[in-house]
């Protein structure tokens, strides 16, 4: 089974870069979560893009497990995050999560003019 996801370092332990493809499931949010800590351990003051504009479903979006699968958020090693997304209800939900952080984060609605590493 191919992975919805997928994360490298766009500058190395600087900016990671995420990518999540078509239909997210709700157990691979946790390997999301679990792939991002680990990347973060490894840099310092990292910044992060997490790229949503592929997504096309993410199937029984439950808030309240949603912020557990966010743990990269409170990363001590994680000082920005960009979140670029289509979707409204993606927008909603980011946003809706991102307020329950403490790290600062940018939405950009649209960038049809940057292309993915």
């Amino acid at each position: 089974m191919e992975l919805s996801f997928s994360v490298s370092w766009y500058l190395p332990k600087r900016v990671l870069y995420a990518r999540i493809h078509h239909q997210l499931e709700q157990d691979e949010s946790a390997q999301i979560d679990n792939l991002l800590c680990t990347l973060l351990d490894e840099g310092e003051d990292v910044y992060l893009i997490m790229d949503l504009r592929e997504i096309k479903e993410m199937k029984n979006p439950n808030l309240a497990r949603l912020d557990h699968t966010v743990s990269y958020r409170r990363h001590p090693h994680l000082q920005w995050m960009l979140i670029l997304a289509n979707d409204r209800l993606m927008r909603f939900l980011s946003s809706t999560v991102s307020r329950c952080q403490a790290k600062p984060t940018s939405f950009s609605p649209m960038c049809p003019n940057w292309s993915s590493p």
